[in-house]
């Protein structure tokens, strides 16, 4: 059985990828985040024999920085939208279907920020 990899095979394609990984998290959060050039990366790493190794795990940091600040944004937002002051204030997770779904939330993203940043 052969798995399909996501492979990126040329400059193009780095280069193609980056402005779309800039593109989702501008569209996600309105800032568009830039942690290091994955375009600059792949050209210095292409002369050397481990490159590609290196290239991937920076793939992997670049990929799961953006998702970490996403993950911190998603926390906020929920928050602020039901459960600042004068909202969803008090009582139990059990009150309401919105404070239960909003508080399932916030855990998720913060479980995911927990394991991502474990990852990096």
């Amino acid at each position: 059985m052969q798995k399909n990899k996501f492979i990126l095979n040329d400059r193009d394609e780095v280069e193609t990828f980056e402005n779309m990984l800039r593109k989702y998290i501008k569209n996600r959060v309105q800032f568009s985040l830039s942690h290091i050039s994955l375009v600059k990366a792949y050209d210095k790493l292409q002369t050397r024999d481990d490159g590609g190794k290196i290239f991937a795990a920076l793939l992997d940091i670049e990929i799961n920085f953006v998702l970490l600040y996403y993950d911190i944004y998603n926390i906020g937002g929920i928050w602020n939208q039901k459960f600042s002051k004068g909202k969803l204030e008090g009582g139990s997770v059990l009150d309401s279907k919105d404070k239960f779904f909003g508080k399932m939330d916030i855990h998720r993203f913060s479980s995911s920020y927990v394991l991502r940043y474990r990852a990096l």
